[in-house]
């Protein structure tokens, strides 16, 4: 990955050198009167650069191009220099706040290039990037690289004579996709759930209503038919309530082997427990993460005492990754479950789109969940446009790292 990344950004840096000098087969008088000395990556607000946390350095290029309706009659020199000021500019401008790249991160072997005559570019100059214990990953640096000075008598485009190169240095990782889906009890057409949880391909998933050869469901092993449909062979069910010669609960899905796995039923005075169902899960065969499913109690009775026995048993979890989803039945950021879990997990955003009832959707019955904070990225979140109950489902792309 990081040798297409860097090999994306030699060629596009090329394609601007080149393409961006190309000529026209015109005849205009005084050609030189429209020539100029440019950066052809100033020609964007900035240069995007996602390098991967490693031992050894990145490569970033730049240069300078001449530009007009003709070639250069003679060599043209030009000398850059790093542009530090500019970075509180650009911020001011921009409504930003990168940082600036830090000096010990980066190493310019030459500062000096050269046009030559009959061209159009000049010769790549490169920025070598240290990331490793240098840069904090997710924090957008900014580098401003100016033209200093040029020779000759062709003129700078002093609107393209700073190119402002963006870094930001990542842990190397994988994107994993967690959904969150409420089928509706009594809900015994697995095609139906399936149609709608294939729609997202997750990787983890939280199945809730679900019957488990019980009598409206004719006998039938619901979570294991549907884990068929979805070619979700790894599961594991965590029983809410005895229910017609069968069971009723919620079941937790993976793509990924399960290794270990625990159920509990958090305390209830109703019928109805607070089924949870925790996975251990190993990714790419080396890394351990935790995925946990899980209902609670729409009664503020029931439910906060269910939610302060579902947080201490995820405290325990101090070592590895964990990601919970499910219906915890509570108001997003104002809720007392939500308040109560902020301070042990992150959630994938502050305003995240409510998903109930389905029709006009105003509350954030299903939520998704992760900790620590540092071993997560949150690339999206968004929510199903169809349901077999009143819940649409939840949906959230995490890029995790190892």
């Amino acid at each position: 990955m990081k040798h297409q990344t860097r090999l994306y950004h030699y060629m596009c840096v090329a394609f601007c050198l080149i393409v961006l000098g190309c000529k026209y087969d015109t005849d205009i008088p005084n050609p030189e009167l429209y020539a100029k000395v440019y950066m052809p990556q100033a020609a964007e607000s900035y240069s995007k650069h996602i390098l991967q946390i490693a031992d050894t350095a990145q490569t970033i290029i730049f240069g300078a191009a001449y530009g007009g309706p003709d070639y250069p009659k003679e060599d043209i020199k030009v000398k850059f220099k790093v542009d530090n000021d500019k970075v509180a500019e650009f911020n001011q401008n921009n409504g930003t706040s990168y940082m600036v790249l830090p000096a010990q991160s980066y190493t310019i072997d030459k500062f000096e290039t050269q046009i030559n005559k009959g061209a159009l570019n000049s010769a790549a100059l490169k920025i070598k990037v240290k990331t490793k214990d240098v840069l904090t990953p997710f924090v957008q640096y900014l580098l401003p690289i100016s033209v200093e000075s040029i020779s000759g008598d062709v003129p700078l485009n002093e609107k393209l004579r700073t190119s402002y190169f963006l870094v930001e240095a990542q842990k190397d990782g994988m994107t994993i996709r967690v959904m969150s889906y409420g089928i509706k009890s009594g809900t015994v057409d697995m095609d139906a759930v399936a149609a709608v949880v294939n729609g997202f391909n997750p990787d983890f998933l939280v199945i809730r209503e679900i019957d488990s050869k019980t009598t409206r469901s004719s006998g039938r092993d619901l979570p294991k038919i549907l884990s068929g449909l979805i070619n979700m062979p790894n599961y594991v069910f965590a029983a809410a309530q005895p229910f017609q010669n069968g069971d009723y609960g919620t079941v937790v899905y993976s793509k990924f082997p399960i290794i270990d796995s625990v159920k509990y039923q958090l305390k209830s005075t109703a019928t109805e427990k607070g089924p949870v169902a925790i996975i251990k899960v190993k990714l790419k065969n080396q890394y351990d993460m935790i995925f946990a499913g899980t209902h609670l109690n729409a009664s503020v009775a029931i439910r906060d005492p269910q939610a302060t026995e579902l947080y201490d048993l995820l405290a325990a979890y101090t070592n590895v990754p964990v990601i919970l989803a499910g219906n915890f039945n509570d108001k997003a950021t104002t809720g007392t479950v939500y308040q109560k879990f902020s301070t042990q997990f992150s959630f994938p955003c502050v305003t995240c789109p409510s998903n109930y009832p389905k029709a006009s959707p105003t509350g954030n019955s299903d939520m998704l969940m992760f900790k620590p904070s540092d071993k997560f990225r949150v690339l999206n979140y968004t929510l199903g446009a169809t349901s077999t109950s009143d819940h649409l489902p939840a949906v959230a792309d995490l890029q995790f790292f190892y």
